[in-house]
C-alpha cells in the first residue's frame, strides 16, 4: 500500500509532529511513501522528508498553490493526487493521508492492507450517512439515509482511467467558481457507492477533536467547537482503530510518543480470523498466522535505529532525484529550484539536462 501525504502552507505545521509518530512506529519498508506538497510547502515537506531517509520517501510537488480555501482547494490537492500517480504508472492500492491524520499502534499500514486485500471492493474508508442541515427548521438531521465514504480512505490505481470516475476527477481540478461546492468525498459519494467501497473500523474520523486521553483503557477525545451545521466527533475511539483522523491540537501526537504499543482492549475476540496478504494480485492470497504482538527488545531495537536516522539522516535523496521530482514540465523554474534545493546553477542546470529538460526564457525548465 502507497502512502500519499498531501501537504499544503495550511497544514504544513503538522508535519513534524507527523513525521515523529511515522518514524517512532516505524515499519514503513514495503510502503512507498510520496508526499504531495504545493509549492509554498515545499520547504518544509523536503526538511521533514529528509528525516525518514531510512524510508527513502519520494517528494512530488503540486504545479501551482491552490487557492480559494476550503474546499475547493483541497479538491484540486487531491485530484492533483490522482493523476500524480496516474503519471507515474503506480499500481498500488493508496492511502490519502492527511496530515492531520496518525497512526495509533505499531504495524498499522500492514494491517490497513491486510484488510483492503481481504474485501471485495476498490474502496475502503469510513462509510456514515450523510449529514443534512435544514435551512428551514434550522436542524441537523443524522440519518439521512444518503450514505457517503470519508474522504481519508484506502483507494485503487488508475482510478484517473475508471471512467465511472474519471469525468469527476477532471471537474475537482477546476478553479472556483466552477470547482463543486462540496467536499471531494461528499460530491464523489455515489461515484464511489457504484463503484464498491466497503466500510472499516481501522480508521476512526474523529474530525476537529483535542484533548485525547486514556480513560477506563479507553482512547477517548473531545470536540472542538463546531458550528451546528456540522456534526461532533469527540467521544471513544474505536478500540479497533490503528489510524485517527481529526485530531487538531498536540494531545495525540503526545500520546502516542510516550506509547511504545496501543492498549490492549480488555475483551479479546472469541474467533481468531486468518489474516489475508496479497502476493501477485488481490486474486491470489495466502493464509497465514494471525500476527503475534511484537516483543519489547524488538520495538527498542527499531526505535534506537530510527532514532539514529532522526538524529544523523542520510542522503538519502541525491540532486539528480530533487530535481527531477520537482520539474513538471509547466510552472517550474530555475529560482524556485534554487531556493528550494539549495543547489549552485551550475549543478541545477547540469541535472536538469540529465533529466531530459532544458532552461528556457524567463528561467522556465521546459522539455528538451
Amino acid at each position: 500500500m502507497k502512502l500519499v501525504i498531501p501537504v499544503s502552507r495550511h497544514d504544513s505545521h503538522r508535519l513534524e509532529k507527523l513525521v515523529d509518530v511515522l518514524l517512532h512506529f516505524g515499519g514503513l519498508e514495503h510502503h512507498p511513501i510520496m508526499f504531495h506538497p504545493t509549492p509554498d510547502a515545499v520547504e518544509e515537506t523536503y526538511r521533514q522528508a529528509g528525516r525518514m531517509g531510512l524510508y527513502r520517501p519520494e517528494i512530488v510537488p503540486t504545479d501551482r498553490n491552490f487557492d480559494g480555501g476550503a474546499p475547493a482547494a483541497c479538491n484540486q490537492h487531491f485530484a492533483s493526487a490522482v493523476y500524480a500517480l496516474g503519471r507515474q504508472n503506480n499500481n498500488l492500492p493508496w492511502l490519502w493521508f492527511e496530515a492531520d491524520m496518525m497512526p495509533v499502534c505499531a504495524d498499522w499500514v500492514s494491517k490497513l492492507q491486510r484488510e483492503y486485500y481481504s474485501i471485495n471492493a476498490p474502496l475502503m474508508g469510513n462509510v456514515v450517512q450523510l449529514p443534512y442541515w435544514s435551512f428551514d427548521t434550522k436542524t441537523l438531521t443524522l440519518d439521512s439515509g444518503d450514505l457517503m465514504m470519508m474522504g481519508c480512505g484506502v483507494y485503487p490505481a488508475k482510478m484517473e482511467k475508471d471512467q465511472r470516475i474519471a469525468p469527476l476527477i477532471l471537474s475537482l481540478t477546476y478553479p472556483p467558481p466552477r470547482n463543486p461546492e462540496g467536499p471531494f468525498d461528499v460530491f464523489l459519494r455515489h461515484a464511489f457507492k457504484h463503484t464498491g467501497w466497503s466500510d472499516t473500523k481501522l480508521i476512526s474520523d474523529q474530525w476537529n477533536t483535542c484533548n485525547y486521553r486514556y480513560d477506563n483503557g479507553q482512547l477517548v477525545c473531545e470536540s472542538m467547537p463546531v458550528g451546528e451545521r456540522f456534526r461532533q466527533r469527540g467521544g471513544v475511539v474505536n478500540p479497533e482503530a490503528v489510524l485517527v483522523h481529526g485530531c487538531k491540537d498536540d494531545s495525540l501526537h503526545a500520546l502516542m510518543m510516550k506509547q511504545p504499543e496501543y492498549y490492549v482492549p480488555k475483551k479479546e475476540p472469541t474467533e481468531v480470523v486468518p489474516d489475508v496478504v496479497q502476493i501477485d494480485s488481490p486474486t491470489e492470497v495466502e493464509t497465514v498466522e494471525p500476527l503475534q504482538p511484537e516483543p519489547l527488545a524488538s520495538t527498542e531495537e527499531e526505535k534506537e535505529t530510527l532514532q539514529e536516522v532522526v538524529e544523523n539522516p542520510p542522503d538519502a535523496v541525491s540532486p539528480q532525484e530533487q530535481v527531477t521530482a520537482l520539474i513538471t514540465g509547466k510552472t517550474t523554474n530555475i529560482k524556485f529550484m534554487r531556493r528550494v534545493t539549495g543547489l549552485d546553477e551550475e549543478t541545477l542546470r547540469k541535472c536538469i539536462t540529465d533529466a531530459g529538460y532544458k532552461v528556457a526564457r524567463a528561467g522556465l525548465i521546459v522539455k528538451a
